[in-house]
């Protein structure tokens, strides 16, 4: 359901086994009572802010069922929100002679991420946040296959954040600048 610039994702259970993409100056939306299931090619590549708003008794679900099973949001100017979201059983996105290491993948492209769970990722990175400004905060990380959250070159704060049972790094840092404030890390392969 297209409104001007907006872009509403209806409620209900659907199925994507191709890749949606979305052009810059739009503006993804979906609310609680959306559940999406990406399949064979199925995965969102977005130029253009998301806003997935769930609520705590009705999430938004997003789950895989195969490789290639993920959503990037790629020099996107204003803010994404994802609040009460679950992702489960992603993976990371690649085409063709392109390859990103995350399920979810912000580049140059702000985000605040509350009140979500990202579990199962079946990729380098669950959350791959690079080159941007960011919050995350009351949200868990659970059964990453290796890094449960990767941040590259950006400024952001963590608060009330849950990272269990990660493959490989709980938290993997590079050249950025973070406020984290009740950080919890267990059963982690390598570096917390």
């Amino acid at each position: 359901n297209i409104k001007g610039e907006k872009i509403f994702l209806k409620p209900g259970k659907w199925t994507l086994d191709k890749p949606l993409i979305i052009p810059a100056q739009k503006e993804l939306i979906a609310n609680k009572g959306f559940k999406l299931t990406l399949k064979r090619d199925g995965l969102i590549y977005s130029k253009s802010p998301i806003k997935f708003i769930g609520s705590e008794s009705n999430p938004i679900e997003i789950n895989g069922s195969n490789q290639n099973n993920g959503l990037i949001v790629v020099n996107a100017k204003k803010l994404s929100e994802l609040s009460y979201v679950h992702f489960n059983n992603l993976s990371n996105l690649k085409q063709n002679n392109w390859e990103v290491p995350g399920s979810v993948s912000f580049y140059q492209s702000p985000v605040k991420i509350n009140n979500s769970i990202f579990n199962g990722a079946k990729s380098e990175d669950s959350l791959n946040i690079v080159r941007t400004t960011f919050e995350i905060k009351d949200t868990s990380f659970i059964d990453s296959a290796s890094d449960a959250i990767d941040i590259d070159f950006s400024d952001g704060t963590m608060k009330n954040v849950n990272i269990d049972n990660s493959g490989n790094d709980g938290l993997d840092i590079s050249g950025s600048n973070l406020e984290v404030s009740r950080l919890k890390i267990q059963s982690t392969a390598d570096k917390s």
